[in-house]
């Protein structure tokens, strides 16, 4: 099984492609990646902060740690430059399952099922 990337959304920036930030070496945006099997239709979010250090280091204290999971650096904004990286990294992404791929994305991505837990299975009361 392999993913592929079926499109991008941000709530933060209207136009991926097209985005200027104000201030070229230092901004911060949510990016969503929506992610599916390259063989069906469905796809999951995949979720991450695209900013630049200046970025990271203006909303952080000194004394603050970062680990840097779920946050993806570049020095500039450069949309063309983003999509090779993330096509490249999704394409590297394969499995068996579509578990075994998406625990792979999440390494850069926070997926919207991470830790999610199935409950009980619940069943509607039967008439007689």
């Amino acid at each position: 099984m392999q993913a592929t990337l079926k499109r991008l959304h941000s709530p933060d920036v209207w136009d991926l492609e097209h985005f200027q930030p104000p201030v070229c070496d230092n901004f911060g945006f949510l990016l969503q990646l929506m992610v599916g099997s390259s063989d069906t239709a469905g796809e999951d979010s995949f979720d991450f902060v695209v900013c630049t250090p200046d970025w990271l280091k203006h909303r952080y204290q000194l004394a603050d740690i970062v680990t840097g999971r779920h946050y993806l650096s570049m020095f500039e904004y450069d949309y063309l430059r983003l999509i090779n990286f993330l096509e490249k990294y999704i394409a590297a992404c394969s499995g068996n399952t579509w578990e075994d791929i998406a625990l792979k994305l999440s390494r850069l991505a926070h997926w919207e099922y991470e830790d999610f837990k199935p409950g009980p299975l619940k069943t509607e009361p039967t008439v007689e």
